[in-house]
């Protein structure tokens, strides 16, 4: 229902990793389990009860509550409710965030809230790249948005040593299989630690007129070799 009755064999996929649907995949990671029971046992053991019985999680009288930003993205805004939904049921409260477009994708020097770290978790959809580079600004220490670095791409400020050091070793290999092998290495890292959580695979989809000519569709943008477009008679 989500995907507007699209193929769900072709588009309702979830992606298992930041390099999905790529040549950097690792095959050997799977989706992520959805375990309800074993999320409310690791709560319990962390300390996390509902002490008061309305419902949501406290601890040291601190109540369990998160703030889950995306845009105004229509498709977003039904995921943010099944997962406030989800959350609501292991005893966690999500506040949801619908911020512009401008804003939500703005940059730490616009004063994007994302970027400068006003929310636990946001939502988003982006091209991972191939070859010969994969996509990894946002993941790397350098790139966490600063005063210094307003145009960082890391917003979720995270950095991890181990990711870094195998991230620089890749860029010192000419072997496409020898870095495959780090990005294996980089994935199983990011899943165990669940840096980040794939929810779907985002399609673009589009429709072309036979008429319309020499269009190639990229990854990035359907525009890119517009030049060249044409409409036969």
């Amino acid at each position: 229902m989500l995907r507007y009755g699209e193929n769900p064999d072709d588009h309702n996929v979830v992606a298992t990793n930041f390099w999905y649907n790529t040549p950097w995949s690792n095959p050997d990671i799977q989706v992520q389990e959805y375990n309800p029971e074993l999320a409310r046992q690791i709560l319990e053991e962390a300390g996390w009860i509902d002490e008061d019985g309305d419902g949501i999680r406290e601890k040291d009288g601190v109540r369990l509550t998160l703030t889950w930003a995306t845009n105004q993205r229509r498709l977003r805004t039904l995921v943010q409710a099944v997962g406030q939904q989800q959350l609501a049921e292991i005893g966690i409260e999500v506040q949801l965030v619908n911020l512009p477009s401008d804003i939500f994708f703005g940059s730490y020097g616009d004063g994007n809230p994302v970027a400068l770290g006003e929310y636990d978790f946001w939502e988003f959809s982006t091209t991972p790249g191939s070859f010969p580079d994969p996509n990894h600004v946002y993941w790397t220490c350098a790139e966490i948005p600063s005063d210094d670095n307003p145009s960082g791409a890391n917003d979720m400020a995270l950095c991890d040593e181990e990711l870094d050091a195998l991230f620089q070793l890749q860029r010192t290999l000419a072997d496409p299989d020898e870095r495959r092998e780090i990005f294996f290495q980089i994935q199983q890292i990011m899943h165990d630690n669940v840096y980040w959580l794939p929810m779907w695979h985002d399609p673009d989809l589009y429709a072309l007129s036979a008429r319309f000519e020499n269009a190639r569709i990229a990854p990035i943008t359907q525009f890119w070799n517009s030049a060249n477009w044409d409409v036969s008679s």
